[in-house]
């Protein structure tokens, strides 16, 4: 992506991440934060801005990867020449002599995206779209098959997070995102058994922290349907025992979607299956041993 870069161990300039400059050519083979920010609208004047949108994307997210979290670090990496290099989109060596944007910079950047409609969107987006244009480029078509897992999960929060709430299922202050991970094949190793490469989050949702674990769920399918569709030809769904409710299953019905997923409890499916339920010999004990 810039072939200026030069591994030199007599180069005064010391970095100490060296290794963000792997992770600058994975995401310009992706072309991943290019695409993101070409359908991010900026509202600010363009012959005043310094730091483009892909270029601040990159920032933030290459200082997540490493470690920093907090947009402050932001202030200490941009003096790095090696960070400079891998989130500056513009080439030659004098990038290396360029400070990158401030942690007030990064603040509007998150204004940006939360503030301006459609640009929340754009980076949910990207998710399926750097999937899809891996997948083609390992086999110039979408694969056969793909399986889709939808989960959600608790971020732990500290101090008083807007949207923050308390779940009483994980028992902490959490936030509590939907996600929608695909595998080719149904595996994430599929690679191993010589099928095509292809697998990755193709869709996210931040939710509040209270919220039950299928909140939100049908319009997440919706969305999730149609970015599998654009990478895999027939999709399956595996669900946990959270999702698999009449609304869901329904809609994924509607969509002759095949898909599978664990039943809670259910009297009287028990009652059908009983004759059909014995122990074989060894087994424990039903109620297990004194």
């Amino acid at each position: 992506f810039n072939r200026s870069v030069k591994v030199q161990s007599t180069d005064h300039r010391i970095t100490s991440h060296a290794g963000v400059i792997m992770l600058r050519d994975a995401e310009h083979r992706l072309g991943l934060f290019d695409a993101i920010a070409k359908d991010v609208r900026d509202p600010r004047r363009e012959d005043r801005i310094r730091y483009r949108i892909d270029e601040l994307i990159r920032e933030r997210v290459f200082a997540m990867a490493l470690g920093c979290s907090a947009q402050d670090d932001v202030d200490r990496l941009a003096h790095d020449p090696a960070f400079r290099v891998a989130a500056w989109n513009r080439t030659g060596d004098a990038v290396s002599d360029e400070r990158l944007a401030s942690q007030p910079t990064q603040s509007r950047l998150i204004g940006i995206l939360t503030g301006q409609a459609g640009n929340l969107e754009a980076v949910r987006n990207g998710l399926a779209q750097s999937v899809q244009r891996h997948v083609i480029a390992s086999g110039g078509r979408r694969v056969n098959q793909a399986t889709v897992d939808i989960d959600s999960f608790p971020i732990e929060i500290h101090g008083k997070q807007h949207g923050a709430g308390y779940n009483g299922y994980y028992k902490k202050t959490v936030y509590h995102p939907l996600v929608a991970s695909l595998s080719v094949r149904g595996d994430y190793d599929s690679t191993h058994q010589g099928n095509r490469l292809g697998n990755g989050f193709i869709h996210a949702a931040l939710r509040q922290g209270q919220v039950h674990t299928a909140d939100g769920m049908k319009r997440f399918v919706d969305k999730t349907d149609d970015h599998a569709h654009s990478i895999a030809q027939h999709v399956d769904y595996r669900l946990d025992a959270g999702y698999t409710i009449g609304s869901v299953m329904d809609e994924l019905n509607s969509k002759n979607r095949r898909f599978v997923g664990r039943l809670k409890s259910n009297t009287k499916l028990d009652a059908l299956a009983a004759e059909h339920i014995h122990r074989p010999p060894g087994r424990p004990p039903q109620n297990g041993y004194e």
